[in-house]
């Protein structure tokens, strides 16, 4: 039979001959079996295990909620030539020995590389709370014996690596209906010889019953103040409009995400202004504005009053994302809406494309259907978007994205660049990286991103001499990251910085995952990084537009060992941006915010 090293599950029925743990010592419940490892003198299962191999650790590295145990297998001469099969896995009991599996590490010419990532060990949920004792469950099945042998051992070595040291992390789960928080400990284990892991449960809450937003911690909207958002001021808004006709020189900016200009509507509101000055001799634009910070926070009475008014008096309205409340309505045929969107390009797929999927809209569902016009990058994002959106591909023109006018303005670059750099001083003298992934998770209560993938400790060894590192993820993530004081110099949470196109001023390179900032950050023509770890579990649960891997304007990473790799040999594959640049932006020119009035007010 042919000598193999097989990391699969085992087929074989093992109800029959599971060990009894007594006293950390595995004995088998096989009778028969035991009986004659008892006349051999090899009742111990553990140490007949040990006679045909031996685990020898070479590494334990600890990263957030990630564990890697690197280590090399030895194979005892005279026996090894007897083994059919090994199989090797990671098992945690806890105090009352029941068995926790954690994984089948990988297992290449008899070296040992496991990855366990506690944040996702079963059905994507984080490890139970409880303590657990960590443990190599080793099958054997050997020509000698007509059964498999499994025993459990220790991690060895666990205290050269880990001393007395105590590695704290926070493990995470969201959902629109569960969210779960707790707090784990990773340590040596004096009393059995190896690691142990220690998990307590923080938080367990339905947000969906407890906040109208988790986020930004908003109470659940009342009943009461739902009809009258549903009902009643659609209603209101249909009366007003019956009332006050639309002024043809009025225009309003709508946003349900800010709390001040900014973004495109800066660039438009700057074009206006400029065409108010120059044609002085007829009337000039009344501009208007309406905005709360977030969808979830409640409107006031005179809120209401005032985005009746001027939704049924305007000519023009922009917008840069969804607005709910337009909804409920039918505007007026003279007034335009004109949908400016948040984000360049298209990667994963958004919108209607996404009809059916979780957090994807319904065929019942109003949503974005409602746009006269939206601007897109390019002609190759037209039918991308007139689907997304669910408009006429004739509404969806490719006039560009006004805030990226803002990379041809050579002064507005500079005065840009200094009011960063004197707002936070700390960015001065080194090269910086951004960070700017996307959020996983479906909705926006379920929005998170997975920091356990960085490794901290190597990213400030290695790093931290060149450069800084400023972390801008999605404004949807819930989770917070925990800096520890040790990278207070080297790694900076600038999350809630509002426009990140005055970060990729300053910024030196770019690390992204699918996120579209991108495709803004190629106008500058700067070195990009993919860190993808989980590209495949990612496409599947959103789907791309386009195949990922080819079209994706700089290196694609899996690790963070990969990762810190390229860019100490700035190896980013540079030359993928210009093609990627052109053709998804037909217009480099800094006259976007131009073309869209010059279409839309004319």
């Amino acid at each position: 039979m042919k000598k193999t090293i097989n990391d699969g599950i085992i087929t074989a029925n093992e109800e029959d001959i599971q060990p009894l743990i007594i006293n950390n010592v595995a004995y088998l419940r096989n009778d028969t079996l035991s009986k004659a490892l008892e006349i051999a003198g090899m009742a111990n299962v553990n140490r007949m295990i040990s006679s045909y191999l031996d685990i020898k650790t070479e590494k334990i590295q600890l990263t957030n909620s990630l564990i890697r145990i690197k280590s090399n297998i030895f194979f005892v001469k005279n026996m090894k030539q007897s083994i059919d099969t090994v199989n090797i896995e990671l098992v945690g009991f806890d105090s009352d020995n029941k068995k926790t599996h954690f994984c089948y590490p990988l297992i290449q010419e008899n070296q040992l590389d496991l990855k366990v990532n506690l944040n996702i060990l079963k059905n994507n949920k984080p490890l139970s709370e409880g303590t657990y004792n960590l443990y190599w469950k080793v099958t054997i099945k050997t020509s000698q014996i007509d059964t498999k042998i499994i025993g459990y051992l220790p991690i060895r070595d666990v205290y050269t690596f880990l001393n007395s040291s105590i590695h704290t992390t926070n493990l995470y789960f969201y959902t629109g209906k569960l969210q779960l928080e707790y707090n784990t400990i990773i340590k040596y284990g004096q009393e059995k010889d190896t690691i142990q892991v220690k998990n307590k449960l923080l938080k367990k809450i339905n947000p969906s019953k407890q906040y109208g937003d988790i986020k930004n911690k908003t109470e659940k909207h009342s009943y009461f103040y739902l009809l009258t958002m549903n009902k009643l001021w659609p209603f209101f808004f249909y009366i007003v409009s019956w009332i006050f006709p639309v002024k043809k020189n009025r225009i309003l900016f709508l946003s349900d995400s800010r709390s001040e200009i900014g973004g495109n509507y800066s660039f438009i509101l700057n074009e206006l202004q400029k065409r108010n000055q120059r044609n002085k001799r007829r009337k000039n634009y009344e501009i208007r504005y309406i905005f709360k910070e977030n969808n979830f926070t409640k409107k006031s009475f005179r809120d209401m009053v005032k985005l009746v008014y001027f939704l049924s008096s305007s000519k023009y309205v922009f917008l840069e994302e969804n607005y709910p409340f337009l909804t409920r309505i039918k505007t007026k045929n003279k007034t335009k809406i004109i949908q400016l969107w948040h984000a360049a390009g298209a990667f994963k797929k958004f919108g209607y494309s996404r009809l059916g999927l979780p957090g994807g809209p319904t065929t019942k569902s109003k949503d974005h259907r409602y746009y006269d016009f939206a601007s897109v990058t390019s002609d190759s994002l037209v039918p991308i978007y007139s689907e997304s959106f669910d408009i006429e591909i004739d509404n969806v023109l490719p006039l560009g994205l006004p805030r990226s006018d803002l990379f041809y303005d050579t002064k507005l670059i500079k005065e840009t660049k200094e009011r960063v750099f004197e707002e936070y001083p700390f960015l001065k003298g080194k090269k910086i990286i951004l960070f700017a992934p996307t959020f996983r998770g479906g909705t926006r209560k379920s929005a998170h991103y997975p920091y356990e993938q960085l490794n901290f400790e190597d990213l400030y060894s290695k790093l931290s001499d060149e450069y800084i590192l400023i972390l801008k993820v999605h404004f949807n993530t819930l989770n917070k990251i925990h800096i520890p004081f040790k990278y207070k110099d080297f790694i900076f949470d600038m999350s809630d910085y509002r426009d990140i196109n005055d970060l990729f001023l300053v910024s030196d390179l770019l690390i992204t995952d699918y996120s579209s900032v991108c495709f803004e950050f190629s106008l500058l023509n700067k070195p990009m990084l993919f860190f993808a770890f989980d590209e495949e579990k990612y496409v599947l649960d959103r789907g791309f537009y386009f195949k990922y891997d080819e079209i994706v304007p700089g290196k694609i990473t899996r690790d963070c060992d990969e990762l810190i790799t390229a860019i100490l040999n700035e190896d980013f594959e540079i030359e993928k941006i210009k093609p990627f640049r052109d053709y998804y932006f037909k217009y480099q020119d800094g006259k976007s915010s131009k073309r869209v009035l010059d279409t839309v007010l004319e």
